[in-house]
């Protein structure tokens, strides 16, 4: 979708942050994570912790924020299960749930199938063959045990060897080609095509294995990454489980549910809602990439960057022991025993909210120009607010590092989008009598020499820290603020 206008709205917020000693955001050692600039150690904290923080934060949350999952059909599933609906049902309704919010086409038989034993491999590794063989005894399963172990040997060497069919690849040959005959001849041919598929001939055959492994089998549905999901493409998944829990309660309890199916899947392909759906607003503002399914593919309108200490940073490891508060004798008083590492620093923080884009976005499944906009403002109120007082949450609850901006920066405007960072590649020196007072007003200088060169939008400025003059015209509050830049 196009912009309205081809002239630049853009909300641009910049924020000197001071961060106490905390590990908001740490790397998988545990350390707060770090970047170098021209050679000197700097604090970060990623754009995703920043994101996170933000959308679960107070601010945005009431606007309707979206569900991020991978897990989505497994879930149906499940409920299904739990409402007494039987398996070889969950199972076809799962599968319509996982084709409609990723891509819309039913997995071909043989693909379900080899991912089938996929998982079961992954599950069961040493009793897969033995499994498989009393399932399926006409299949030549001993070159594919080979076929395996020569599969796990190239992963570990890198060297390509000669090796059998892979596993799944023989079970799938074997059903593909006659399963969905040999189904239908043995089941009510009223059922719709999804549930005459082979992988249900597979699922049979392991009827009697074990039903907590038939149950671990449904990570097939699992999808290969989480993606954010509206409430509406939500509703709909809720509205087909409804249906088919009715439809099997009903008189007709088969045939009901496959009406329900095949109106949901007709011809083999789901009628995905992602297209056409109303998006909510951390869908519209973060975006999100499907790769299968281009048309349900939102590009982001707001923009974040990693924050940035503007002096050095230095980790910090702080030894610990948790006591143990009944010994059994007089050496284990100590618990437990550890490291844990700690920085603190002054943060400058940027993000920037394309509005053109945004209310573009918000217009999707529907909705009008004028309550797009109205959504698009409020919506970017939020985000300001939200992004100026909400830091990223790990370890929180033993450094609790709640702080909010002491200095904010907004602006609007055509002019160009401006991450103000470059002010601080030169680090703060330690040894000033006021890091954040010489922080604000280099940031200052360096967005006046800006201006000069490439013009500004409306500039706005507030100052929560203390010990400095007043910034003339200034308005009193952050709320206010975003009022004198609204539309």
């Amino acid at each position: 979708m196009q912009p309205h206008t081809t002239v630049p709205d853009v909300v641009q917020v910049n924020l000197l942050t001071f961060a106490p000693y905390s590990n908001p955001n740490r790397d998988e050692a545990g350390h707060p994570k770090t970047m170098t600039l021209l050679g000197k150690l700097r604090g970060r904290w990623s754009t995703q912790s920043q994101k996170a923080a933000l959308r679960s934060s107070p601010h945005l949350g009431p606007t309707g924020c979206g569900v991020r999952s991978r897990n989505l059909a497994i879930e149906t599933f499940e409920r299904l299960c739990a409402a007494g609906v039987p398996e070889r049902l969950c199972f076809a309704t799962a599968e319509v749930v996982r084709s409609g919010l990723a891509n819309g086409d039913l997995r071909s038989p043989h693909d379900t199938v080899k991912d089938l034993v996929d998982v079961l491999y992954d599950i069961r590794k040493n009793d897969t063959r033995d499994i498989l063989t009393a399932a399926f005894p006409d299949v030549k399963l001993t070159e594919a045990r080979k076929a395996r172990k020569d599969e796990e040997a190239e992963a570990v060497t890198g060297k390509p060897s000669a090796r059998s069919p892979k596993l799944s690849g023989l079970v799938a040959d074997h059903l593909a080609p006659k399963g969905a005959d040999a189904y239908r001849g043995k089941k009510d041919a009223s059922w719709p095509a999804v549930w005459r598929l082979p992988d249900l001939v597979l699922m049979d055959a392991l009827a009697g294995a074990d039903r907590d492994l038939r149950k671990q089998l449904m990570t097939v549905f699992r999808a290969d990454q989480p993606l954010l999901f509206s409430r509406c493409e939500i509703a709909w998944k809720e509205r087909l489980e409804n249906d088919v829990i009715a439809a099997w309660k009903s008189r007709r309890g088969p045939e009901a549910v496959s009406e329900v199916l095949e109106r949901a899947a007709p011809g083999g392909k789901v009628q995905s809602p992602m297209p056409k759906e109303e998006v909510d607003i951390d869908i519209a503002l973060f975006g999100r990439m499907v790769a299968s399914l281009p048309e349900a593919t939102v590009e982001a309108a707001a923009s974040f960057a990693h924050s940035m200490t503007v002096g050095e940073f230095q980790i910090e490891a702080d030894f610990f022991t948790a006591a143990e508060e009944r010994p059994r004798d007089g050496n284990d008083r100590g618990g437990h025993m550890a490291h844990a590492f700690w920085g603190s620093g002054i943060h400058h923080r940027y993000c920037a909210v394309d509005m053109n884009l945004l209310r573009a976005n918000l217009e999707k499944g529907g909705r009008s120009s004028s309550v797009a906009t109205e959504m698009a403002e409020d919506a970017m109120k939020r985000v300001v607010t939200g992004f100026a007082t909400t830091v990223p949450h790990g370890k929180s609850t033993n450094s609790a590092p709640f702080s909010p901006a002491s200095y904010v920066m907004l602006e609007r405007g055509a002019a160009p989008a401006t991450n103000l960072s470059v002010a601080f590649s030169r680090p703060i020196p330690p040894d000033v009598a006021d890091p954040m007072a010489s922080a604000i007003a280099r940031l200052r200088e360096f967005k006046v020499a800006l201006s000069r060169v490439y013009g500004e939008g409306k500039v706005v400025e507030l100052c929560a820290y203390p010990g400095l003059e007043p910034i003339e015209g200034a308005p009193d509050s952050l709320a206010v603020a975003l009022d004198e830049i609204a539309r």
